[in-house]
């Protein structure tokens, strides 16, 4: 998942967690790696077990709590019996660091859709015919398919179908209908020329 990460009853040990890393001059990242000791770029349950057992604020915590506290990084992205270094990130770091990256990669996803616009805006236009600038959710995501393919028409990355569930989510906002012109003139990037 690509939304900001959750607050548990995990978050205060993911924390605490996050700044022992940094304490023993580790990056998150770093730390990640040398726990990775398979070096397959995940972390298995009994890697993360040998690790945590090595610092001071998890050392006594049970097999069971860290297999449940796995559980809650894996909730960062995908449920697989292991944690990437992505998930771990999400959930060591800090908060505000994690909301960064949030807004951050949400930004990239909507630079696409920006560069597109032209192709975007003509597209929903198909879908209201009395240019009422509200399209059906439907719509709005069939819509973002075709821009889909535009980008890997022009070699750009496309979007997941995760990334353009979380694009139309922010579009509708939890209405049925999205405001689709609203929706793009609040996209402020710099338009650094057309793409589709």
């Amino acid at each position: 998942s690509r939304d900001p990460p959750p607050v548990n009853k995990w978050s205060p040990l993911a924390e605490r967690i996050g700044q022992e890393i940094i304490h023993f001059g580790l990056t998150y990242a770093g730390a990640f790696r040398r726990w990775d000791t398979d070096r397959d770029g995940f972390l298995q349950l009994e890697e993360l077990q040998q690790a945590l057992q090595q610092m001071p604020s998890t050392k006594h915590v049970n097999s069971v709590k860290i297999e449940d506290f796995m559980s809650y990084m894996e909730g960062m992205g995908m449920a697989n019996r292991r944690v990437s270094m992505f998930e771990f990130v999400r959930a060591v770091a800090p908060r505000t660091l994690a909301l960064e990256l949030h807004a951050s990669m949400l930004k990239e996803l909507l630079k696409r859709v920006w560069l597109c616009r032209p192709l975007f805006m003509s597209l929903l236009a198909k879908f209201d015919p009395k240019a009422t600038n509200l399209v059906a959710v439907a719509d709005f995501k069939a819509c973002l398919g075709e821009v889909n393919c535009m980008l890997e028409q022009a070699g750009r990355p496309m979007l997941s179908d995760s990334q353009i569930n979380s694009i139309t989510d922010l579009a509708t906002g939890g209405a049925r209908k999205v405001h689709y012109d609203r929706f793009i003139k609040g996209l402020h990037v710099i338009d650094v020329g057309s793409a589709c």
